[in-house]
């Protein structure tokens, strides 16, 4: 039986370098979520399981530009996403980026790097 868990993007297992900014919004996850602006921001999860998805929030391109982010696992790269946003209107909340599944089961760890695809560039962070 497959047992799915949720990981906040504020909870102790979630490591940001350098530091993230934290936002608080009533429409994210848990109430929070973390953007990264600047190429060369990482963040990592230690998780235990077989697979592992990236949720975030989505914005318009006048406010978030069109943000890229490579993803890999246990030192392996994965994939680059190139996160097509919407021209205008509302934010999104909850859109898949990632998806990873038929990993081994066991401990792994995602690193994403922010890779600051255009200015401006904002990649949020919602939740695992």
């Amino acid at each position: 039986m497959t047992t799915q868990t949720f990981i906040d993007d504020n909870n102790s297992l979630v490591q940001y370098l350098p530091k993230w900014d934290l936002d608080r919004h009533p429409s994210a996850f848990m109430g929070t979520r973390h953007k990264a602006v600047s190429a060369g921001q990482t963040v990592s999860l230690t998780f235990h399981g077989t697979g592992i998805q990236v949720i975030t929030t989505g914005e318009s391109v006048e406010r978030a530009g069109v943000p890229q982010t490579t993803y890999t696992i246990d030192g392996n790269f994965v994939q680059k996403v190139t996160q097509h946003l919407k021209a205008e209107g509302e934010t999104d909340f909850n859109v898949t980026v990632f998806e990873k599944q038929d990993l081994p089961a066991g401990d792994h760890e995602l690193v994403i790097t922010n890779n600051n695809g255009t200015s401006p560039s904002t990649f949020w962070l919602d939740y695992f």
